[in-house]
């Protein structure tokens, strides 16, 4: 008589749930929740910014890979702080609906040449989107938050390379 509340239960939890016969409900299927925890997410990356970066949100020319529901929060709401967000994003129409937003907007290949005169990048992609090319046009003092899921999308190795705070 279990019923189990989670998010995102990959084929081998759906199949234990159902050989065990225990009821599932999987909340990052309800649009309620993804969109609460897309806000939340943007909060707590703010808060990340806040305290690891040296620069203040106003005016600051901010990166932000991919425009999903979490990297679509996170920049609308450093565009409401008065950020000037930059974000890289794979599908054209994805570029679309961040430039009708107030964004920037550009394909992952102009990321080097996006990543000249950022202090703040954030990743959202989990693959890896933030490399070398990319991490070596930083600025030193450059802050990377990278909030995507495993395995992340940034270069760690290349980051710690050219001295760039990974958080």
């Amino acid at each position: 008589n279990w019923t189990l509340y989670g998010g995102i239960f990959g084929p081998e939890w759906r199949q234990r749930c159902e050989d065990a016969e225990v009821e599932y409900y999987d909340l990052m299927k309800d649009a309620t929740v993804v969109h609460r925890n897309a806000c939340i997410t943007a909060e707590a990356t703010v808060a990340e910014i806040l305290k690891y970066s040296d620069y203040v949100i106003r005016e600051q020319k901010i990166i932000v890979c991919g425009y999903g529901k979490c990297g679509r929060e996170i920049s609308n709401l450093l565009l409401a702080m008065g950020a000037k967000v930059t974000v890289l994003a794979r599908s054209v129409e994805a570029r679309r609906l961040a430039r009708t937003e107030g964004h920037e907007a550009v394909d992952f290949s102009y990321g080097p040449d996006e990543a000249y005169g950022a202090r703040i990048v954030v990743n959202t992609v989990p693959a890896l989107v933030i490399r070398e090319p990319m991490i070596k046009e930083m600025h030193p003092d450059t802050v990377i938050i990278d909030i995507a899921s495993r395995p992340g999308g940034t270069d760690l190795i290349a980051a710690e390379a050219y001295g760039i705070k990974v958080v």
